[in-house]
């Protein structure tokens, strides 16, 4: 706000507005800049602590308990005017956090710290309308003002200014009425990441916009609780598709298809599109993003099966299709995607055998098969799986022996920490291994990694109950067809 409306104890706020993260023992020069230090005097530091005791109630980020004891953190500061006045050499500013007694607009003044390079105002009580005096920052590289929904932007024009801007964080912000924020965008030559989440944004009705200034190297994309009902948001994000490394799209598509055209994000590593209201199955396509290493498809709607050509997405680490309508059996492509971690293929309609493939997944430790149709026998290959911990796949028809003995042949531990088979068809006996033996001395190792809840209820095992089990802590083997208990 104009400094002539803030409150009497506005000459103390701009005072610690400009020195808040700077102030230590020191007054410096920013790294590299080469200005001289100055020892801050103790009358000014005793007055700063006073501003910090007067006018803030809450620090919960710890930004101030720090006042006074650090000696490491610089400014860019020389020669500061306090009051109203500002810095001209000031090139870093971050009040990321603060919660003020009292409410605040961003100060218009700001505008005029024409050498400012990072401005960080995320998190704060500030509100109102975000002064279009900031597009006065030409040398602005770096501007977050998320956090709080608290401010809005009616024109954002201004943000097309700053040609120096790489990294800009807008999420929750008010923009209804930035009915061109696209060709804002479009109008930062240096852009590198973009966050605009929650921000209420308008669809994007003209997909033919000037990309004369456009950025070459936007890497960083999160558009995720917005509104978009048309692939005109496609057809624009399309045009970043060689630089795009990270991209969020949570909870904002509604009534249209994943295009084909994602098959082109050649350097795509990151790609979210959980929560969507998505028409149609995944492209063949998606099996081009070669680079591709994590994906997360939840809840999606989808339909259709999975496509074969997931399978050569080998960079892939982590993969959830959980919560869609899927269909078909699981693609025996599947086998080579050695370097999962995580997969996710619960609640779908998934049917057929789980690939002997899986026993591929060195690396893998987590696996959802839960509620599908799936059938057949588990392979052995899953239970040697050494860096497997947590196992769900209940509620399918799976059938046969179960052989998770095999794990203690091949591996140094019992890797297992969950494992959850309730309502299968699974038959015979369990085995009478050595796993208590494995259990009691990871325990003895004080290891973390230990069999804690094993869940087999309602399928049709029978025979006497191993002596293992006493070393779960947790055990359900309710409607089952055990003949003793012989476990005391």
């Amino acid at each position: 706000m104009p400094i002539a409306m803030m409150s009497r104890s506005a000459p103390r706020i701009v005072v610690f507005i400009v020195l808040l993260i700077y102030l230590t023992g020191t007054w410096g020069s920013n790294p590299g800049v080469g200005e001289p230090k100055v020892k801050c005097r103790e009358a000014e530091r005793q007055g700063l602590l006073k501003i910090k005791e007067d006018d803030y109630e809450d620090d919960e980020y710890g930004l101030l308990s720090s006042w006074g004891n650090e000696e490491e953190k610089e400014t860019a500061v020389n020669g500061l005017e306090f009051g109203a006045t500002t810095n001209p050499y000031l090139r870093y500013l971050d009040l990321s956090g603060i919660n003020f007694y009292e409410q605040y607009s961003i100060p218009s003044f700001i505008g005029k710290l024409s050498k400012l390079r990072y401005l960080n105002l995320s998190y704060t009580s500030l509100n109102g309308e975000i002064p279009s005096q900031l597009g006065n920052l030409s040398s602005l590289q770096f501007l977050d003002l998320s956090g709080y929904s608290e401010l809005y932007i009616r024109n954002p024009e201004w943000v097309s200014h700053l040609s120096s801007l790489r990294v800009l964080d807008l999420s929750s912000n008010n923009m209804s009425l930035a009915h061109d924020w696209v060709q804002v965008v479009n109008n930062l030559p240096s852009l590198i990441d973009l966050k605009l989440r929650d921000c209420n944004l308008p669809d994007i009705v003209h997909s033919h916009l000037s990309l004369v200034n456009a950025s070459k190297f936007l890497a960083v994309l999160d558009l995720s609780e917005n509104n978009f009902s048309s692939n005109s948001l496609f057809q624009w994000l399309f045009n970043y598709s060689r630089s795009l490394v990270h991209l969020e799209l949570t909870g904002c598509l509604y009534n249209t298809s994943i295009p084909q055209a994602f098959g082109n994000m050649a350097s795509l590593k990151f790609l979210v599109l959980i929560r969507n209201f998505l028409k149609g199955s995944i492209p063949n396509s998606f099996g081009n993003m070669t680079s591709l290493t994590y994906l997360d498809l939840v809840a999606c709607e989808l339909v259709g099966p999975i496509p074969q050509s997931f399978g050569n997405m080998i960079a892939l680490t982590f993969l959830d299709l959980g919560f869609n309508h899927l269909e078909g059996s699981i693609p025996e492509s599947f086998g080579n995607l050695i370097a999962l971690t995580y997969l996710d293929l619960g609640f779908n309609q998934l049917e057929g055998s789980i690939p002997r493939g899986f026993g591929n997944m060195a690396s893998l430790e987590y696996l959802d098969l839960k509620h599908n149709m799936l059938e057949g026998e588990i392979p052995k290959s899953i239970w040697k799986l050494c860096a497997l911990q947590q196992f769900y796949a209940y509620n399918n028809s799976l059938s046969g022996q179960l052989r998770f003995a095999e794990s203690s042949s091949i591996c140094s531990h019992f890797p297992l920490e969950f494992l959850n088979l309730e309502y299968n068809r699974n038959v015979g006996s369990l085995p009478d291994f050595t796993l208590g033996t494995i259990l009691d001395k990871q325990r003895s190792k004080e290891d973390s990694s230990y069999l804690y809840e094993i869940d087999l209820s309602s399928n049709q095992l029978e025979g006497s109950m191993p002596l293992f089990l006493l070393k779960v802590e947790f055990l359900n083997l309710f409607k089952n067809k055990f003949s003793d208990l012989n476990l005391l």
